[in-house]
């Protein structure tokens, strides 16, 4: 054979083997679209020698071997990817058409031929079930999660989506229990604390939406289940503590606060709910009051853990608490002022402001929506401000200055 004529096969090998690669790769370069959904691009790229075109012994053989490797290998992927491009539309389809189970089976055969195509499809529907909560199409996801999880019970990604949902339909006990779920099954240290913050979060927030409420039972029912889960996070049992307070079961309540391991995130907590019990199993004895010269002073607890002394005082209209005192409610409690007052003092007229005590306890005895004044109080070293008649109104009082008791009784 003269070298011309080798010379002219292999340049004619070297065309042919450019244009299958540049075919296949236009081929394997997928695009499945619904809505503008679904984009996929394989990236499977046949190597071969650079060096074929050049070599000047190829022999017409090893020529024909070479092409014939190609194009079986073209074939192949070209059949893969029609297939998996046949099995997207499809699932797409029917995803879109709510015949659920159907899909989620195309979505399995997808899995089983191109792992990476059935991640690219599910995060697509995940990011349609997201949707669907903002547009409040909670029947649609709800019958989606139900097929889904039948067939997947422990897919992470959408057990977070369905707690997600839960939370939007207002089942945050539902939503707690897939939380526990998730950290029982998660084998992976950072996956569980990030879970339990999470759920801790969600309590956190439902349980101050029931306290507004004063549905005290509601918070019983919905932190009892939880503590078989998380016996040791004290939020749980300081739920239920304040809650049978509020009932009047106060056995329980204590019983309930004696399980709780004493730290200094919770410390200021307890000691208010124990102090609110022995208020309250104290009231129909006379509320002790410590005498300070010819005035007398009272404990009273607002918002459930803050105690403040105050000083009885009847002819104040409204309840007062020095600024000093107002900077700890800062801490830990999101207060908003109510409005700006001018107030009559021995000194004259001030400028103060009033907030809004969630809840104002005294012996027993709680104003809810409580309005207190916030102001600078000079000489006030033995207390932290004044109680007025905007709570003493409430009830029938009496003072017996001779024991220094303070009675009150409901009109």
């Amino acid at each position: 054979m003269s070298v011309k004529l080798v010379v002219l096969l292999s340049t004619l090998l070297a065309v042919s083997i450019g244009t299958n690669i540049y075919l296949l790769k236009k081929i394997n370069e997928q695009t499945f679209v619904q809505g503008n959904l679904y984009k996929n691009k394989t990236n499977n790229v046949i190597k071969q020698n650079d060096n074929v075109a050049n070599n000047e012994s190829l022999t017409p053989l090893v020529a024909d071997n070479k092409l014939a490797v190609l194009a079986n290998n073209y074939q192949e992927n070209n059949k893969q990817s029609a297939e998996i491009n046949l099995l997207i539309a499809k699932a797409e389809q029917l995803f879109f058409a709510n015949q659920f189970i159907a899909a989620i089976d195309h979505l399995e055969q997808i899995a089983m031929i191109n792992k990476t195509s059935s991640d690219l499809v599910n995060e697509q529907w995940l990011a349609v079930g997201k949707q669907w909560i903002l547009n409040r199409k909670f029947s649609l996801l709800s019958s989606f999660l139900q097929a889904y999880l039948a067939r997947f019970p422990l897919d992470e990604q959408w057990l977070q989506l369905k707690i997600d949902w839960l939370v939007a339909v207002n089942k945050p006990d539902l939503a707690m229990t897939i939380y526990y779920q998730l950290i029982a099954n998660a084998f992976n240290r950072d996956k569980e604390e990030s879970w339990s913050h999470q759920a801790h979060q969600l309590f956190q927030h439902h349980i101050k939406t029931l306290k507004n409420q004063k549905s005290w039972q509601s918070i019983i029912n919905f932190s009892k289940p939880l503590i078989v889960n998380d016996i040791d996070y004290p939020p749980y049992q300081l739920a239920l503590a304040e809650a049978y307070i509020h009932l009047n079961e106060i056995e329980t309540a204590i019983n309930y606060l004696e399980n709780i391991k004493y730290g200094n995130n919770y410390t200021t907590q307890i000691n208010a709910l124990n102090t609110l019990i022995d208020s309250i199993v104290l009231a129909d004895e006379g509320i002790k009051l410590t005498q300070q010269g010819q005035h007398y002073i009272v404990e009273a607890i607002l918002n459930n853990q803050h105690t403040a002394q105050l000083m009885i005082d009847t002819g104040a209209s409204l309840t007062v608490i020095s600024t000093a005192f107002y900077q700890k409610l800062l801490s830990t409690d999101n207060i908003k002022t109510k409005r700006k007052l001018n107030i009559n003092t021995a000194g004259g007229n001030e400028t103060a402001f009033s907030i809004t005590i969630d809840e104002f306890w005294l012996a027993g005895r709680a104003v809810y929506d409580f309005e207190v004044v916030v102001m600078d109080l000079n000489n006030f070293d033995k207390a932290d401000g004044l109680l007025g008649m905007n709570f003493l109104q409430h009830f029938k009082f009496e003072i017996d200055q001779k024991n220094a008791l303070l009675f009150l009784t409901p009109h």
